[in-house]
């Protein structure tokens, strides 16, 4: 087997009990059914009727089947006075839940081949993946840097897996590529994802199919008009929702507070003092151009490292015919748009750029408390909060990927 990974991947090293925003702190555990099992048997001293300490879900799987139940404090049950985890110090690696043994890492595997990459959850996988503009050049096996990557291997692979490889591997050099805007990138890869099943029955027209794309969209203004209002409009509606999930008495978390609270100074300072929806409008264009604008000119690599990453990160959209998988994709660019316009919202308050820590920090944000926009249905898929679809239907109904697209941008 082949593992691929980004070279940031390869320079990740957990930070313990150092972490700013550790993993055992306001993020549920999922327990898979066979650590379950062990941990109804394990003394830990310290910590009484360790089974109580796991509420097993409505609708248990073998990979998801209970979680940890936190402290009054928002802490792992599990966690020492040392900021280490118990079970791990007493019985070692092996006792880990697959979520803890495994997290930030992302392993997509496939029948012959690996890629792992991290999520940008994690205050140190954020920083790494999104500091350094060479982070996200692939390794495979740690050591040899590719410019081209074979997830899937043509002699065992369905042709809708193999076209999948070859869109992976341009997506790939797209947002690699520095001349090109990463918005025009993030079209044409979505043009191929659309494309991909009428593709997969001729494989030989890819490149053609592809050089059609790329011509039509490479250099086009994919923005042609100032989006402040939408950007504005879709603030709001965020401002809304959550006032309805605090309503709801759903944000006890510590990281879930403090992403509501996030939102809500950015509501107040680009929306709420503003008794002219007009002037709040000009107040944001100008801060953009004034400094957003520069921020990414001097920045040029962060978000094409972001969208590369998670891109990679759900890299089975692209072996799986199924569509529903795309909405990772999209997703994705609404992750994106939550923390830019936080980060407006600090320029304006703040009347200076953005730094590289504030972008960090931000993503890392909205990343790990995710669950507030989306929820999982009964088989683990992650759905849309129904209201965010209501005000993409407003901007296009056809396309969930143009609204998604004309607000972020």
């Amino acid at each position: 087997m082949v593992n691929y990974s980004p070279q940031y991947v390869n320079k990740f090293s957990c930070l313990g009990s150092k972490c700013p925003e550790t993993c055992c702190h306001g993020m549920t555990i999922d327990i898979d059914k066979e650590t379950h099992s062990k941990y109804q048997k394990i003394k830990i001293e310290g910590i009484t009727n360790i089974p109580n300490l796991l509420q097993k879900k409505d609708n248990p799987t073998e990979k998801h089947f209970s979680s940890i139940k936190s402290r009054k404090d928002g802490y792992c049950s599990f966690l020492g006075n040392d900021g280490l985890c118990s079970i791990q110090k007493k019985y070692g690696e092996d006792f880990l839940s697959h979520t803890c043994y495994t997290f930030p890492r992302k392993n997509i595997n496939f029948k012959e081949n690996k890629l792992v990459t991290l999520s940008v959850s994690c205050p140190e996988a954020a920083r790494l993946c999104l500091s350094n503009k060479n982070s996200m050049e692939i390794y495979e096996d740690k050591f040899y840097k590719k410019k081209k990557f074979n997830l899937v291997s043509e002699k065992f692979e369905t042709p809708f897996a193999n076209t999948g490889n070859l869109i992976i591997n341009k997506v790939y050099q797209l947002l690699q590529n520095e001349k090109i805007s990463y918005l025009n990138s993030l079209v044409i890869f979505n043009k191929l994802l659309e494309e991909q099943l009428n593709i997969s029955q001729n494989s030989k027209q890819f490149d053609e199919i592809y050089k059609f794309f790329y011509e039509n969209f490479c250099d086009i203004d994919i923005i042609a008009f100032d989006n402040s209002n939408l950007k504005i409009l879709f603030l709001t509606d965020i401002f809304n929702i959550i006032d309805q999930i605090k309503l709801k008495h759903t944000c006890s978390n510590f990281y879930t507070q403090k992403l509501i609270s996030l939102i809500e100074n950015s509501y107040l300072e680009l929306v709420g003092r503003f008794d002219n929806i007009d002037y709040a409008i000009e107040n944001l264009k100008k801060i953009n151009q004034e400094y957003f604008c520069r921020f990414e000119q001097k920045n040029n690599h962060i978000f094409r490292n972001f969208f590369l990453n998670e891109i990679l990160g759900y890299a089975h959209i692209l072996t799986n015919p199924n569509s529903f998988l795309k909405y990772n994709f999209y997703m994705s660019i609404f992750l994106a748009t939550v923390s830019k316009i936080i980060l407006l919202g600090i320029c304006s308050k703040e009347n200076r750029e953005p730094t590289l820590e504030d972008f960090v920090n931000i993503i890392n944000s909205v990343e790990r408390s995710n669950q507030i926009f989306f929820h999982h249905d009964k088989n683990f898929k992650m759905l849309f909060n129904i209201d965010i679809l209501k005000f993409y239907d407003k901007i296009d109904k056809k396309s969930l990927f143009n609204s998604s697209l004309l607000v972020f941008g």
